[in-house]
């Protein structure tokens, strides 16, 4: 009796553990094909940023005075990649996808960085003029 008992329990023991592997190996998959999907959109993005990238060096380049070094930085290891020793812009499909995912990457930091710079120089002026229009 106790032998069968246990052995019952152990049966049922191993029915959940094989039905939990199951689900977690779904969900895995899924998880896989997710980030799959994520991935493929970020170096579409990345590509994108490395058809625009030469305007948007030459507007980090024209604020350099106002910009800290760490953004600075960031905008030169992204111009490493998306331009070549005469500033001229590289042909996008010949850069790796680790090298665009890197300047992606950076790119994502310079722009929130950014943003925090331009609100925090530019908003008491608005705020200022929003209170002399009475608004």
């Amino acid at each position: 009796m106790m032998k069968t008992r246990a052995s019952v329990m152990f049966l049922g023991l191993i029915v959940i553990l094989l039905s939990s592997c199951g689900g977690m190996r779904e969900g895995v998959l899924k998880l896989s094909d997710e980030n799959k999907k994520n991935f493929a959109a970020a170096d579409q993005l990345a590509i994108d940023l490395g058809e625009i990238w030469p305007q948007l060096s030459g507007v980090y380049k024209a604020s350099e005075n106002v910009l800290s070094k760490e953004l600075i930085d960031r905008v030169r290891k992204i111009d490493k990649i998306f331009l070549d020793k005469n500033n001229r812009p590289v042909d996008v499909t010949t850069i790796s996808k680790r090298d665009r995912a890197i300047a992606g990457t950076h790119f994502l930091f310079l722009t929130s960085k950014s943003v925090k710079l331009i609100y925090k120089e530019l908003a008491p002026d608005v705020f200022n003029l929003l209170r002399i229009l009475g608004l």
